[in-house]
């Protein structure tokens, strides 16, 4: 296994068509170096297509084509769950883990499965739950679980309008964990005390306000006091890209699932036991 991964700002930061990583995965042998690897990963992107919905423009990079942007960020998360090993100088090959990965790509795209799919899903989620560590070797993975119950079951009248973790609060753990392990704690005691505090200046929920405009107000007075309030928005490394593609991944190897997926709000809450 490979040592827990220390870069900071999320575990993915642009790409989430994680499907695919099978596929790039497949197309590195042993000693693959960089400058030939990523240019057959940005044209099979490009080929295929991926998922482009969770990006913001002003994320966008001025000094490469998107499919370049995308074939990096895969690179760099293959590295963090620990698929590939090596270095520049003699060249990339897949771990155990990656070649597990890549064997699903034996299957063409067209006729995988939900049994493949379900592989692809559990085969990241370990990676992901013993390589995804922070400040002092914190669990990200438990923290985050551990958040998305909290608001799942919060009381504060608000809060059940969202009864789950806001990208906000993902993004505000996550920066937290990877950089000061006391105060990620601190943060997970304090998700529903910030709730109160973002509501202070507005009245409980009226009676001729439905559900959805509820919803709708209560985020974004949640996302505005993290922003601004608590200055997470000069102070967390995630873009909102980079936020979004690593909720992205956590949902889809089932470490965490999307509450309330058709809107108004999405959130975080815990995976089906």
């Amino acid at each position: 296994m490979a040592a827990p991964l220390k870069e900071q700002g999320g575990i993915a930061r642009a790409f989430a068509e994680f499907s695919l990583l099978p596929d790039l995965l497949a197309r590195c042998q042993a000693g693959k170096q960089l400058g030939e690897l990523l240019p057959l990963w940005a044209g099979l992107l490009d080929e295929a297509g991926c998922s482009l919905d969770h990006v913001e423009d002003g994320d966008r990079p001025s000094d490469k084509t998107l499919w370049e942007w995308m074939a990096g960020d895969a690179f760099r998360l293959a590295r963090r769950l620990g698929l590939m090993a090596g270095s520049r100088s003699d060249g990339f090959g897949l771990t155990k883990a990656g070649a597990d990965v890549a064997s699903v790509a034996a299957i063409p795209m067209g006729e995988r499965g939900k049994a493949h799919e379900g592989r692809l899903r559990s085969l990241l989620a370990r990676q992901a739950r013993a390589l995804y560590r922070g400040s002092r070797g914190i669990d990200v993975p438990g923290v985050l679980l551990e958040a998305a119950r909290t608001m799942q079951r919060a009381e504060h009248v608000w809060a059940k309008h969202c009864p789950g973790l806001l990208l906000v609060e993902f993004d505000a753990l996550v920066h937290e964990a990877e950089n000061d392990s006391e105060r990620a704690k601190g943060l997970l005691r304090e998700l529903e005390v910030n709730r109160d505090f973002a509501m202070r200046s507005y009245e409980r929920p009226g009676p001729t306000s439905g559900p959805a405009d509820n919803a709708v107000l209560h985020a974004d007075a949640v996302t505005d006091f993290y922003l601004f309030g608590l200055e997470y928005g000069d102070r967390s490394s995630l873009t909102i890209t980079g936020a979004r593609a690593s909720a992205m991944l956590f949902t889809f190897a089932g470490l965490l699932a999307e509450g309330g997926p058709l809107g108004p709000v999405q959130f975080l809450i815990p995976p089906p036991s």
